[in-house]
């Protein structure tokens, strides 16, 4: 049985090493191998001692450029939003911070995944691995 195990593993790391560089249009950042999917989950990021990532260093810029052009309370309708839901928008601090647990599970990346889910791949801007790491590490540093 030990050996079955073994070759279950060894299938479990080729099938990753397939999730590498490449999916989504991005490359692999020098992280090292981490899961990229689309598929929704929490990203384990940790907040590192000193982090200088806050809502006005960082948070408002990626949330500009990223989010607020589907997650916008001007946007009336789910047409509009390009099927994001309604009330579900990111325009202040105070509207992310009602949904960190989703944006980290959806857009930020993690020390063993990069969350690929949103923005859609069909979106004109995609935000690259080294911003979703600092999505991550801002979230884990509790949104300042």
């Amino acid at each position: 049985m030990p050996g079955r195990t073994l070759g279950l593993v060894v299938v479990a790391l080729v099938a990753l090493a397939g999730c590498g560089p490449g999916e989504g249009g991005e490359g692999d950042d020098g992280g090292g191998m981490r899961l990229r999917t689309r598929s929704p989950g929490a990203t384990e990021a940790d907040c590192p001692d000193g982090s200088t990532l806050t809502y006005d260093t960082f948070g408002r810029e990626f949330f500009e450029a990223y989010c607020v052009r589907c997650h916008d309370s001007q946007l009336a309708t789910i047409a509009e939003r390009n099927g994001a839901p309604l009330g579900t928008d990111l325009e202040t601090l105070a509207d992310v911070r009602m949904h960190l647990e989703a944006i980290d599970e959806a857009a930020a990346a993690g020390p063993t995944r990069v969350n690929l889910y949103m923005p859609p791949s069909t979106s004109t801007a995609i935000p690259s691995d080294a911003e979703r790491d600092q999505l991550g590490e801002w979230i884990a540093c509790g949104a300042p």
